[in-house]
């Protein structure tokens, strides 16, 4: 059963069990996850830069560090990418996907400097952080930004997707739907429907998080300067006019207990309980790992339905905003880490017993 995989896809970051994992209920440690804060010092191999000299740039940046310059000083002042401005700090990175780059950070360890590696762009030197260093800088160097993108008619454009509609109109739309957004006559989700491409939409109109970068330096100043919930915009961007809300930050480690019944959705054929029959299994399965926490391991390989997560103990790796189970955003971010929820939580998929990890 995919249920999570399928809900999620790529905006849900999944972990996974890492070898020799010993972890127990009750002593969770940083999981093995598909996603990690990585930093990196770039060197790019293009007609400008020709191998030759691209090489020796990144052995300068190599000595650097070995002489006790610090990786984010040496990213500011060596490396050529958009992310030199952060110290480095490029986010969380998916390491699903085979790649070089992504190969490297899987088989690093938190803290640990790589030597330099080559791929097909160009020389890095990465640097792993640890699940809460992430977090940190994270919280520093990106804003989590839910919004609408206006778009206009206009053939110079790459894709446009508004036949008809002028600059000008867009304009005026855009303003009218901020008025509309901030007097509660729409909701940000139905203002996605109108405006954003079916394969553009995100659970809760999420954009991502937001860098101080290139056009984004507008953008980036108002969100800094504003509070989660705060509508702003419109602002004119290559996408359209964008009209924002600053989100909350969230990126936590969550575990969860699935039962499903005969009306839950992506349901494993075998499951035939009621859903009155899944709610108080659920409700007895939470009550048994409030009362012993280190019951949770064996709760979730005797009962859980979502078979992936089940041989890990539950984990469904790292939340974070736009990448929230249905019912989860009402509690994810006020939940203390290291809790399990006190109440079933109920989704589509069936009747969820939550643990925030961290």
């Amino acid at each position: 059963m995919r249920i999570l995989t399928i809900l999620l896809g790529a905006l849900l970051t999944l972990g996974g069990c890492g070898d020799g994992d010993t972890t127990t209920a009750s002593a969770p440690r940083e999981v093995d996850q598909l996603a990690y804060g990585v930093s990196q010092i770039f060197i790019a191999i293009d007609k400008n830069r020709p191998a030759s000299q691209a090489e020796p740039l990144i052995r300068q940046a190599a000595r650097a560090l070995a002489q006790g310059e610090s990786f984010e000083d040496v990213a500011r002042g060596r490396s050529a990418h958009g992310s030199s401005v952060d110290g480095g700090f490029l986010g969380f990175v998916r390491t699903d996907v085979e790649t070089a780059f992504g190969g490297a950070v899987q088989a690093m360890r938190p803290g640990q400097v790589s030597p330099p590696i080559r791929t097909k762009q160009g020389w890095h030197i990465i640097k792993r952080h640890s699940f809460d260093d992430g977090r940190k800088l994270e919280q520093r160097y990106r804003i989590p930004t839910h919004g609408v993108f206006v778009t206009w008619d206009d053939p110079t454009r790459p894709s446009p997707r508004a036949a008809g509609r002028t600059k000008e109109q867009a304009y005026a739309a855009a303003i009218e739907l901020r008025d509309k957004l901030a007097s509660g006559a729409i909701t940000l989700d139905l203002a996605m429907e109108v405006y954003t491409p079916p394969e553009r939409r995100a659970p809760e109109a999420f954009i991502g998080p937001t860098a101080n970068r290139g056009q984004n330096g507008e953008i980036f100043a108002a969100l800094q300067a504003s509070k989660p919930g705060a509508l702003l915009g419109p602002f004119d961007t290559p996408e359209g006019f964008a009209v924002l809300v600053r989100g909350r930050y969230l990126r936590s480690l969550f575990r969860h207990i699935l039962i499903q019944h005969t009306a839950s959705e992506e349901r494993d054929l075998s499951v035939s309980r009621t859903p009155q029959q899944a709610a108080e299994l659920a409700q007895k399965i939470l009550e048994r790992v409030l009362a012993d926490r280190s019951a949770w391991d064996a709760q979730a390989e005797a009962h859980s339905d979502d078979k992936w997560s089940r041989t890990t103990r539950g984990r469904m790796g790292v939340l974070h905003p736009g990448g929230l189970p249905p019912g989860f955003s009402a509690f994810a971010y006020e939940q203390k880490p290291d809790t399990i929820h006190p109440k079933v939580v109920q989704t589509p998929f069936g009747f969820h017993v939550v643990w925030k990890v961290n």
